[in-house]
């Protein structure tokens, strides 16, 4: 009996998608060149590691020392195409140390305004889910307030449906 849940478990694959909003002195933003467009760098969290540790360890992967880093936003995806629910966070740290590198996966990253990032994250060609561009300005034109929602992703579209409107669920320091 106790075996067959963690089966159950597995075959959910609920996971969570950490996003990293890296602030520079210039207070500009890092954006990373994906397959998928321009975005905030991302992982997904699977590892036996604490949150901190994995976003120490993105950022290092793009050169960088981090200071701690502050919880931004907490949205879940909710997809019209299979039974599960993601969860997305997003945090903000400034950086305190290191000069930018490209990690293997990334064609091209680097340091915009807040006005460039959002230019970026909307070029036609972007393939990412728009509540990910959608999360990240609310971060960035509200820096004061940590965000709850929630996104309907389709299988055939990048356009999500907002099926719980940005709500706030803390203040950051």
């Amino acid at each position: 009996m106790a075996q067959s849940i963690p089966d159950k478990a597995a075959k959910a694959d609920n996971y969570t998608i950490l996003r990293l909003l890296m602030i520079n002195q210039q207070n500009e933003i890092l954006l990373a060149k994906y397959k998928t467009g321009w975005l905030t760098p991302s992982l997904r969290y699977n590892e036996n590691q604490s949150i901190k540790g994995a976003l120490d360890s993105l950022a290092r992967e793009f050169g960088y020392e981090i200071a701690a880093p502050q919880l931004r936003a907490m949205v879940t995806f909710l997809f019209d195409f299979k039974p599960v629910v993601s969860v997305r966070t997003h945090y903000a740290a400034h950086i305190s140390a290191g000069k930018l590198k490209l990690p293997e996966d990334i064609a091209e990253a680097k340091w915009v305004s807040r006005k460039e990032a959002e230019k970026l994250m909307s070029l036609p060609e972007t393939q990412a889910v728009d509540a990910i561009k959608t999360t990240t300005m609310q971060i960035l034109n509200h820096p004061e307030t940590i965000w709850g929602g929630s996104f309907l992703v389709p299988k055939t579209s990048t356009t999500c449906k907002m099926t719980e409107p940005f709500y706030p669920i803390g203040m950051s320091k």
